[in-house]
């Protein structure tokens, strides 16, 4: 597990004699025509609006083909970029936090209006389920978990426990346990958030050993 994909990448560039390379990262790379003094330019114009720059090296060596073929000048750019993260938190975690919140004002409606509570619930949960389609689009498939993919593991189990607390406190309601119903609900806004919290806690400890 990771806490996101290809959260540090490395992206390699290798010129060799007056043969041209390109990097077989993915990552836009546009050259400029070399200037009176050579060097290496960190600009922002070199296309990474996801990723920060960590650092540029290059390393001139000679590249030997065997037999008579003359030695070549190898030249071998490393390009290491970090992900940064502020999109996903204002596009993916915020917007996942304000649906537990949706789910979690279930629990402040009446305990006998059952249909709005059940219709809460379940809005958030195909919402969810619809926001992560659409999320999963755009990022890398990996063969591990990331901490977006438990994050919203998490979101699932919460939104879903909310909706069977909900049914358990509407049976109650139904069986005249109107008491025990309303005893249960006031447990749960308190165990709700604590729930959530700590959950996130524990993935937060896992990732990032906070």
């Amino acid at each position: 597990m990771r806490a996101a994909p290809a959260s540090q990448a490395k992206a390699i560039r290798s010129s060799r004699g007056s043969e041209s390379a390109t990097a077989s990262s993915g990552i836009a790379w546009r050259e400029r025509k070399a200037a009176a003094s050579p060097g290496v330019a960190t600009e922002r114009w070199t296309g990474l609006a996801q990723w920060t720059i960590v650092g540029v090296s290059m390393v001139n060596s000679t590249l030997a083909y065997g037999g008579r073929m003359p030695t070549r000048p190898d030249l071998i750019f490393t390009l290491t970029v970090k992900r940064q993260y502020s999109y996903y938190l204002w596009k993916i975690f915020f917007p996942l936090i304000l649906m537990v919140i949706v789910s979690y004002s279930a629990y402040f409606i009446d305990v006998t209006d059952h249909y709005t509570q059940i219709t809460i619930a379940l809005t958030t949960i195909l919402t969810v389920i619809a926001f992560s389609f659409s999320v999963e689009s755009s990022m890398p498939k990996v063969p591990y978990l990331t901490y977006i993919d438990c994050f919203f593991l998490a979101t699932y189990v919460i939104v879903f426990l909310a909706l069977l607390v909900l049914i358990v406190i509407h049976t109650m309601v139904k069986r005249n346990s109107h008491r025990r119903a309303t005893y249960l609900r006031g447990i749960s806004r308190w165990i709700y958030p604590i729930v959530f919290a700590l959950v996130n806690a524990a993935i937060l400890v896992n990732f990032f050993g906070w």
